[in-house]
């Protein structure tokens, strides 16, 4: 037996809940954009957990601060050997306490993709714990908190537990770290087309936390952008918007999420078109139209075969627009691969799975327009 869902949905919590009930053994799948992970379920009790390079409890930890995403259960699917021997009720109370204290330590990390640098007026006198002095050695000035962290084998989470202490004592400082994004291609756009993806990322921060607050910072975030670029600062102040967005993400549903925003707004300050960053809600589902069918073999090529031809980039922006419509933020997973898919036939092949699962959940409008829009792969 398998069921599957979204996180938003139904919590880990009560997956797991449902699953420890009935005593059940299995695997629970989880994955949300290109991140993944896996909780094994010996006879109700958690036994197992990988997430990235993280196993066992830390790897546990790290997934039960997804709030959105996408859930897989298979029963009876082959168990890896005990990793964890802590009781499922004493796993959830620390990954309670975890989220929130997670919350004080966003106050001061607003994103992990800050880059660590050595406080300039630093005391020479200041000693350091294994654990400060192990993180101290890996600071070049270049890596990011995510990046420190995969390379001590560590999570996220208890990284910046220390990092918290070395930036409170003033050992380590902050730097934005904005190699992910492709600057040069926003700076290339028009005042209007900079303005339209503004509101296109505050609606994909505000879709991703609409399922567990509603941010007064995050508004207060598209007010400030509003006055900067009204002052003539449009770039900066959407350079601005992306880092108030991300803080406020991370700081409601962790760092998974703002790194999972973080990949969605430079998928669309890649495009540097103003199809792309207009917002799917404000077009209409119109069926696409294809050439008639001829009423016999023809002896030379129909004339509307001499067309350019399928313009790919296109429909697989309509076709992620559409996927992201219909399934919003815990449907990432699915527009990410539309959007990555290279050639048509696998194109192909993602989109009609989203269309299967559009039509599974009801939602038959948006499911049979990017039919339309598959016709045309076809």
């Amino acid at each position: 037996m398998a069921f599957r869902g979204s996180l938003a949905e139904l919590p880990l919590t009560d997956i797991l809940q449902l699953v420890a009930v009935s005593s059940k053994t299995g695997v629970i799948t989880l994955h949300n954009a290109d991140a993944r992970g896996e909780i094994h379920i010996d006879k109700g009790r958690i036994s197992h957990a990988t997430s990235g390079p993280l196993a066992g409890e830390q790897a546990f930890f790290e997934l039960a601060r997804w709030l959105a995403g996408e859930f897989e259960f298979t029963q009876d699917a082959q168990v890896a050997s005990r990793t964890i021997e802590t009781s499922n009720t004493n796993l959830l109370l620390e990954a309670a306490r975890q989220i929130d204290e997670w919350k004080l330590l966003a106050k001061k990390i607003g994103s992990t993709r800050m880059v660590l640098i050595f406080e300039p007026n630093a005391s020479s006198s200041i000693s350091l714990t294994p654990q400060e002095w192990a993180i101290v050695t890996r600071v070049d000035e270049r890596r990011n908190i995510d990046e420190i962290a995969a390379a001590l084998g560590h999570s996220v989470f208890e990284t910046c537990k220390v990092v918290h202490g070395l930036l409170t004592s003033r050992v380590l400082a902050l730097r934005e770290d904005l190699r992910q994004l492709p600057l040069d291609r926003v700076r290339r756009l028009s005042g209007v087309e900079q303005d339209r993806l503004a509101l296109e990322i505050h609606r994909v921060a505000a879709e991703l936390l609409e399922e567990q607050h509603r941010s007064p910072d995050l508004d207060g975030a598209l007010r400030l952008y509003r006055a900067e670029y009204e002052s003539g600062r449009t770039f900066d102040a959407l350079l601005d918007l992306v880092r108030e967005a991300e803080k406020s993400v991370s700081g409601i549903l962790g760092p998974h999420q703002a790194r999972a925003f973080l990949d969605r707004v430079v998928l669309l300050l890649g495009g540097g078109e103003s199809e792309r960053i207009s917002s799917a809600a404000t077009r209409p589902l119109a069926p696409a139209v294809r050439p008639p069918e001829p009423s016999s073999p023809p002896s030379e090529p129909l004339a509307w075969m001499a067309l350019p031809p399928l313009d790919l980039a296109k429909v697989r922006r309509r076709l992620a627009e559409l996927t992201y419509q219909g399934l919003g933020p815990e449907g990432e997973v699915h527009v990410l691969r539309i959007e990555r898919a290279k050639r048509a036939e696998e194109l192909l092949k993602v989109a009609t799975a989203s269309r299967d699962l559009l039509r599974k959940i009801g939602k038959e409008e948006v499911a049979g327009a990017i039919e339309a829009e598959l016709s045309l792969l076809a």
